[in-house]
């Protein structure tokens, strides 16, 4: 008894192995940052204002803080890169630009049995998840003028499986999800570039 309780521990983890990869998302943004840098005197500061939430319309239920931290970074490091701005700041910092980013993010997975299974096989039984993102993009000007709305689409599948042992490291899920949001915010910039907000 004491030996199947040993492998049984040394086995735990394996059924942790898992691989993430994008199954839908914005399109490819080419060329980045989007145009020519505006002239320094010319640039404008922006304040980003981040929310994640889960469902669809589900204003009142956050995102856990780990993914907060995570999608948020990943959203002011967007704006960061495009070059269109000369201060990223968060809300409520004062800035010429606001944007109001609102994460939707809803999950479906395996049923419950395919889960168990995965757990007492130690990862032979396959199972998965589904992350569905939409983010809504909201930009006023400093008097609280909507200029544009914006929104952009994406998914993330994970696999969790014995066999994905070799592969987990590449396709880490929370560097997946962080890439998602940042290229969610990329698209909403070259539209919003393209209207001339920014």
């Amino acid at each position: 008894m004491p030996r199947f309780v040993v492998l049984a521990l040394l086995l735990a983890p394996l059924g942790g192995c898992c691989v993430a990869f994008r199954s839908a998302g914005p399109r490819r943004i080419t060329p980045w940052p989007p145009g020519s840098p505006p002239e320094p005197e010319k640039m404008k500061a922006v304040s980003i204002d981040f929310k994640g939430l889960t469902g669809p319309t589900a204003d009142d239920l956050l995102l856990p803080p780990r993914s907060q931290l995570i999608y948020r970074n990943a959203s002011h490091w967007a704006y960061y890169r495009s070059e269109r701005f000369i201060h990223v700041r968060p809300e409520p910092a004062p800035a010429e630009l606001h944007a109001e980013l609102r994460l939707y993010e809803q999950q479906s997975r395996s049923p419950r049995f395919v889960r168990a299974l995965n757990l007492l096989s130690f990862g032979l039984v396959p199972a998965w998840e589904r992350r569905d993102m939409v983010l809504v993009t909201t930009i006023t000007d400093q008097k609280n003028r909507r200029l544009g709305r914006f929104q952009e689409a994406a998914s993330v599948t994970t696999w969790h499986h014995l066999l994905l042992l070799l592969a987990f490291p590449f396709g880490p899920p929370p560097g997946v999800a962080a890439d998602t949001v940042y290229d969610l915010n990329r698209a909403t910039i070259v539209g919003a570039y393209d209207q001339g907000i920014y």
